[in-house]
């Protein structure tokens, strides 16, 4: 399908729908920033080859950017951009995945 973007299945089940509701929640201007904020890190071109959210969250995985347990960069950049609900979804899957490795 043109347009969908699949998570690596190296990851958990719950890391990859989160990643798919992430994405999900963030509007065009959000992703514009967000690009913007990846200037210091990535290549230019890397960055305009990205047309909608899920294509970020993968190429911040790809690049490394972004891991299950390392999330910190989100958090960062959605401070930014003043997504406080974001970082709120990354405060409870991480709480989720804690309680879930505490068993």
């Amino acid at each position: 399908m043109a347009g969908m973007y699949y998570f690596e299945n190296t990851s958990s089940k719950s890391y990859q729908n989160f990643l798919r509701k992430l994405a999900e929640e963030l509007t065009v201007d959000n992703l514009r920033s967000l690009k913007f904020l990846l200037h210091d890190t990535l290549f230019v071109g890397d960055i305009g080859k990205v047309p909608e959210a899920h294509a970020y969250i993968e190429l911040l995985k790809v690049n490394q950017i972004i891991h299950e347990n390392d999330l910190s960069y989100l958090r960062k950049s959605f401070d930014v951009i003043r997504r406080n609900d974001l970082i709120k979804m990354i405060d409870e899957f991480e709480k989720s995945q804690n309680q879930g490795n505490d068993s």
